[in-house]
C-alpha cells in the first residue's frame, strides 16, 4: 500500500488535469522514451556508454500533453528496448485504454513490438531524417523532452539522490502530481491573460486537489522518513 500511495496520489492528479482540460480522464495515446541520470548514492548503479554517466536509467511513459504516466528505474546500463519491455507490462495494467504509443528508433527491436502487437499495442517509430542538420524538433517526441524537463526544474530530480528505486520513484510522483496545480496557480496570479477567468471556474477544484495533495505528502514524509 505504502509503495503504491504516491503513484495513486499522483494518477488521480493526472485525471484531474485532463478532465479539466477537456479530454477523457484516462489517455488513448502516448510517447515512451528514457533519461540516464547520475545517482551517487544508489545501491545498484550502471553505466550508460552513450551517454558516459554512471547513475540510474528513467524510463517514462507520458500521453501527448506530456503528463507522466508511468515511470520504471533501472541501472543506466539497461537498454532502452528493455526498459520498454517494462513499461509495456506495466502500463497495461495501470492504463488499459492506451493503445497507441510513438517512440525513437532505439525502441525499434523485434522482441519489443511482438510484446506490443501481443497486448494490441501499435508503437510508432518517429525517426530523424538522414539529411537533417542540428537541432531538429520532431513531431510527438519532443512531448516527452519537454517532460524531462518539467523533472529536472525539481531539484531533487537534478540528479538521483535516493539510494532505493521505490523512495526515488515516490519522489518522482509527488514532484509530478504537484505541477498541474502549479501551473494553474501561476496562470491565475498573471494578470492580463485571455484565459485566466476560463482557467479560474474550470480548475478550481484541481487548485484545491493539489493543495491536499502537498499537504499529505508532507504528513507522510514526516510519518514515514523522518
Amino acid at each position: 500500500m505504502r509503495r503504491f500511495l504516491f503513484q495513486t496520489i499522483h494518477d488521480v492528479c493526472l485525471m484531474f488535469d485532463r478532465e479539466a482540460a477537456g479530454r477523457e480522464a484516462s489517455p488513448s495515446g502516448g510517447v515512451i522514451d528514457s533519461q540516464s541520470i547520475k545517482a551517487p548514492h544508489a545501491k545498484t548503479r550502471g553505466y550508460d556508454a552513450g551517454k558516459k554517466i554512471v547513475g540510474r536509467k528513467r524510463h517514462i511513459a507520458v500521453d501527448t500533453d506530456g503528463r507522466l504516466l508511468l515511470v520504471r528505474l533501472t541501472p543506466a546500463d539497461i537498454s532502452d528496448s528493455a526498459g520498454g519491455h517494462m513499461i509495456l507490462d506495466a502500463i497495461r495494467q495501470r492504463w488499459p485504454w492506451v493503445k497507441h504509443f510513438f517512440a525513437d528508433g532505439a525502441y525499434d527491436r523485434l522482441q519489443l513490438m511482438d510484446q506490443a502487437a501481443f497486448y494490441d499495442f501499435t508503437v510508432e517509430i518517429i525517426r530523424r531524417s538522414d539529411t537533417a542538420k542540428g537541432f531538429e524538433i520532431l513531431p510527438r517526441r519532443w512531448v516527452v523532452e519537454r517532460t524531462f524537463g518539467w523533472m529536472i526544474r525539481w531539484r531533487r530530480l537534478v540528479r538521483d539522490y535516493e539510494q532505493r528505486i521505490d523512495v526515488a520513484e515516490a519522489m518522482i510522483h509527488i514532484a509530478m502530481g504537484m505541477r498541474p496545480a502549479q501551473d494553474a496557480l501561476q496562470l491565475l496570479e498573471t494578470p492580463g491573460r485571455p484565459e485566466r477567468e476560463k482557467y479560474k471556474r474550470r480548475n478550481f477544484i484541481e487548485i484545491m486537489f493539489g493543495r491536499l495533495f502537498s499537504a499529505i505528502c508532507l504528513a507522510l514524509n514526516l510519518i514515514f522518513w523522518l
